[in-house]
Parts: C-alpha cells; structure tokens; sequence
C-alpha cells in the first residue's frame, strides 16, 4: 500500500487586535491580562499578528493581547490542564535533583543511575541550542559509555552546520534498552576543542517506547520504522538538528517512490523540475533531509518535496537523507516532560507493553523489532536484588 503525499502539518494564524477576556482557573488569586491565549497539543502553529510572529511547538504557549504578541515562559495553570493529576499540576513527571547535590567523582555515572534505577532527571534542563549543557565532565567519564550505537547521522559540514551546532556534547538514554549513546559523530571535535578541560555535557532523556536508531540494525527502511511504530508503538529517537542536515538515515529514490504516491514526471512543471535537479546536482540534500511524517490518530504516513524525491530518482540517487517525524496526540513529553512510568504493586517499575517488547528484542539481538541489535549495558530493574 503506498502513502499519501500529504500538505505540510504545521498552519499559520492570523490575528487580529484584540480584548477576549482570558479566563481565570478555579482557585487563581488574580486574573489574567485579557487577549487570547494558545497552548499547542500537537503541530506547530505560527501565530502571526501585524508584523510580529512567534512558532509554537509542541508543549509551548503564546499570549496574544490588543498591542502585544509573545511567547510564554511560564505558562498559566488553566493552561495546563493536559498534566498532572488528581494529586496536583505536574504531579505525574519524574522527580528531579541538583547536580549541585551529586557526590564528587563519577558524576556523569551518578546521573546515568538514577536515571535507569530510580526515574530521576536533574533540573533544570539547559537549552542546549543556546550552548548551554547540564554540566561539564572530564573526557574519561564519557568514554566509559562510547559504543558503536547513535541515534543519528550527521549530516554534511557546512558553513551553516558549522555557525549553528553549538559546542556542547549530547548523551542519549534509553530506559527500556538501558542504553547510553554518546554523539560520537561530535565528541572527537570537542575534546580536540576543550583539550585536557571538561566537556559541556546536555543529557537527552527519553520515553520507554524510544530506541536509537542503531538499535534497528545497519539497514533501516521507511516502511520498518513505520511499520514498529504503529504495529508496537516504538518510535526512533528525534534528531537534534534535523534543519542543518542531520538525518535519522539514507533510503534510495527507488524505496521512496514505491511507499509514497509521489508526482509523477509529466505532472511537474518542466521549469522546476529542471530547477529542481540542477540544484540537486550541485548541493545534494545539504540543506535539509526528506521529511516523513507519522501520525497515530490513523496510522497514516507522508513525505513532503514529492517532487525532489521524483528528480532524485531521474539523477539515480541511492542516499536520500531521511528524518522521521512523530504526531502522537497522546504524548505526554512533548506537553508536559517526562513522565514517571507506571508502578506495579511491589513498588517496581512496570514493564508491560511496549518496554516489553523492546526488552524481548534486546534479549534476542533484536529480531522481534527489527532485526537489529542494540548494545544493552545494564538488565538489573529498580527494586531488584544485586
């Protein structure tokens, strides 16, 4: 079955000044400026008034009053009505800690540990895209977790890569495979860059239904990702920076016209497909991957640049860089941050569903995923006996 070529998700919202009274939340002391207030559950949304613009993503708020537009820091209470429970605003998220509060020695470890052992996260948690990083850490700490997985592959160096990745290193974890993937696409270049000096570390926490990339084997195919994703409900992990160039993996034209309705040469302007392939021929994809896009709501797949992909095919590409984007109306990250997974009744962590089924394909070299193998570097669960 092939899918759909679909329009791009993200939309654009045009405003125009304004006095709707914001609502006030049970219990809030003082009333909210009056305008229009948006939270976003899902796409990204532009949000554009006169001149101003601010983009939304996923879990991210906006005010919009008569003479202002702007994003929220901190987001009101009635807005977060997506979080937490009975207990209380956030209650279901992962406690956090101080770095400050972590014995001296073997920190990075430390963090690992009550990670996988005990679902805690140190706060707070720095914007890395703006050079800042939980911590630094000597280069001996980071090389007891360099393994052969990622979670992604860097794209071509730039100028524009170059000006945008900030110097600061990323260490992945993954509590179901009980992995620690250290971006060595980047690691050799900052210890060469910080020398004997510690290295800016930021951590990427992930959900229990998240695996590397790596993790699926050395051959990965838009139609197995799809296929893991809503068959078992196991997703790859995000690129960092996607726009610069970096990709999940490469496809062929061929693979990619065979999964997707994809315009067909007679249905494209002449002009622009020439355009198309003379810039093909002499930037590649340097400047950004072919997107996929997956939505739980109906199992549906899309690509956007059809008609890239279509000159792709006519020059005879093999290495289409691809990156995969996930729409769960139910995720809870993206709103709210990472959640405390569930609790059996001896007070352990639960392990059904999808953490089980990637704990079965780690114990088999992968096969009930992918057919891929995944390097897993501790088994032992919260609460169990050493």
């Amino acid at each position: 079955m092939k899918w759909l070529l679909m329009a791009s998700l993200p939309s654009a919202i045009a405003l125009a000044s304004m006095g709707v009274n914001a609502q006030q939340s049970p219990g809030q002391a003082s009333a909210t400026p009056p305008g229009m207030y948006v939270t976003v559950s899902q796409s990204e949304v532009y949000i554009i008034q006169g001149d101003q613009q601010v983009d939304l993503k996923v879990g991210e708020a906006a005010f919009a009053g008569a003479n202002s537009l702007q994003q929220l820091d901190d987001v009101p209470e009635f807005l977060n009505w997506p979080c937490g429970d009975s207990s209380g605003p956030n209650s279901g998220l992962m406690p956090t800690y101080s770095l400050t509060s972590l014995p001296a020695g073997n920190q990075l470890e430390e963090i690992v540990s009550r990670f996988f052992e005990g679902y805690e996260i140190p706060a707070p948690s720095p914007a890395w895209l703006n050079g800042e990083s939980h911590g630094n850490f000597p280069v001996d700490e980071i090389k007891r977790f360099l393994s052969g997985a990622y979670w992604y592959e860097s794209g071509p160096t730039t100028a524009k890569m170059e000006a945008l990745r900030p110097r600061v290193l990323l260490v992945s974890l993954y509590p179901a495979t009980q992995q620690v993937v250290v971006d060595q696409s980047h690691f050799q270049e900052l210890q060469d860059l910080y020398g004997s000096d510690p290295i800016p570390v930021a951590f990427v926490f992930n959900e229990g239904n998240v695996v590397p990339v790596s993790f699926l084997g050395k051959k990965v195919t838009v139609q197995q990702v799809a296929d893991m994703y809503f068959e078992k409900g196991i997703a790859i992990a995000e690129v960092p920076m996607w726009y610069g160039g970096d990709r999940h993996f490469v496809a062929s034209a061929a693979e990619l016209v065979q999964a997707f309705d994809i315009p067909a040469v007679e249905d494209i302007d002449a002009d622009h497909l020439a355009a198309l392939i003379a810039d093909m021929r002499t930037n590649g994809f340097t400047k950004k991957p072919i997107n996929v896009s997956l939505m739980s709501q109906n199992s549906s797949m899309s690509i956007d640049e059809g008609e890239k992909v279509r000159a792709a095919q006519i020059l005879g590409l093999t290495s289409i860089p691809i990156v995969v984007f996930y729409y769960d109306e139910n995720s809870y990250k993206k709103r709210c941050g990472l959640a405390m997974p569930g609790k059996k009744d001896d007070g352990g962590i639960a392990e059904g569903g999808v953490s089980a089924t990637i704990a079965a394909a780690a114990a088999n070299g992968g096969s009930s995923v992918s057919g891929g193998g995944g390097q897993v570097i501790a088994k032992q669960k919260p609460g169990s006996e050493n």
